[in-house]
């Protein structure tokens, strides 16, 4: 990927959400779950209660899981919830801030059953 500060902040949650399924920087025009799919919230970076020269980076990742029965994509997607949970409560400096309740996710003409963490993480802005 990219070499930037701000990019090197989202390649480092891209990494730790890895082993989730296919990781995406943006929401693609086909999606094969289980994938993540990695969006900047809005603020992206805000710089308020932040120590001298960081930032605090925003993004809202989607959780997606494949279609099937109910109980079975219920399940699935709370497994997957719990997955992400643990992987960005590992070495790495994101904070989930809210996980949303289960949502139907339309990616062109297919449906997904979904959920969406924001998160966050603070970052350099500046290089000295």
């Amino acid at each position: 990927m990219s070499s930037g500060r701000l990019s090197a902040t989202r390649d480092a949650l891209a990494a730790a959400l890895a082993g989730l399924g296919t990781v995406h920087a943006v929401m693609p025009s086909r999606l094969t779950p289980p994938a993540v799919v990695l969006e900047q919230a809005d603020p992206w970076v805000t710089t308020a209660d932040q120590p001298n020269r960081f930032g605090l980076m925003r993004y809202q990742v989607t959780l997606t899981v494949r279609p099937g029965a109910n109980p079975d994509q219920e399940q699935a997607l709370t497994d997957m919830v719990e997955d992400a949970l643990d992987a960005l409560a590992g070495p790495h400096d994101w904070t989930v801030q809210q996980v949303s309740a289960p949502l139907n996710l339309q990616v062109g003409e297919a449906v997904y059953l979904a959920a969406r963490l924001d998160v966050t993480a603070p970052t350099y802005l500046t290089t000295d």
